[in-house]
């Protein structure tokens, strides 16, 4: 389960962090510690995103929306939740 903290920004916004608890927080603070790695499928990304802006991801997380908010209605991406 994700803990998300919430806080409203400017133009009454929603901004979400995510805490020291969140799975993924946890897996990319074990790869900066050198404990686990990048999967290999991302070899490609990582290394044409380097290429394009000079620095290298730390680590690719990829999340999925499991259902749009309505009928038909595609996810919206930002803003308030």
């Amino acid at each position: 389960m994700r803990t998300f903290g919430r806080s409203t920004g400017p133009a009454g916004t929603y901004m979400s962090f995510i805490t020291p608890r969140d799975p993924d927080y946890l897996r990319v603070k074990r790869i900066k510690q050198g404990e686990c790695g990048v999967d290999p499928v991302y070899d490609a990304f990582i290394g044409g995103f380097r290429e394009r802006y000079g620095v290298s991801p730390l680590a690719v997380l990829l999340d999925t929306v499991s259902q749009p908010r309505g009928q038909g209605r595609t996810p919206r991406l930002g803003g308030r939740l």
